[in-house]
């Protein structure tokens, strides 16, 4: 995903500024690789809180299917059909006669 592919990014970067700092001293480059660890955890830290929503969902899909399967035991199997339009609210003739501007 993006925030995978940027964490990548920041520490092929780091790396490439610690390799600068070997070579053309570290003081012109402190700033940069401040920079850089800084947005470094930011980004892991959003990596860290997305997986943690990510397994959320999947322990609540996990608990509904579960009792999904509860439910099927006990009452069984839902028709394959089911008809919505006897659980929506009857219109009345003047609703009707609003929504045609009358």
């Amino acid at each position: 995903n993006m925030l995978s592919g940027q964490v990548e990014t920041l520490r092929n970067d780091i790396s490439t500024c610690k390799s600068y700092q070997s070579k053309y001293g570290a003081s012109a480059w402190k700033t940069s690789l401040e920079h850089l660890n800084k947005t470094l955890n930011a980004r892991l830290n959003m990596l860290k809180e997305v997986q943690f929503q990510l397994d959320l969902v999947a322990a609540g899909v996990r608990q509904g299917r579960g009792l999904c399967q509860k439910l099927s035991k006990l009452v069984g199997n839902p028709p394959n059909e089911i008809d919505v339009t006897a659980a929506m609210p009857k219109a009345s003739a003047k609703t009707i006669a609003m929504a045609k501007g009358n």
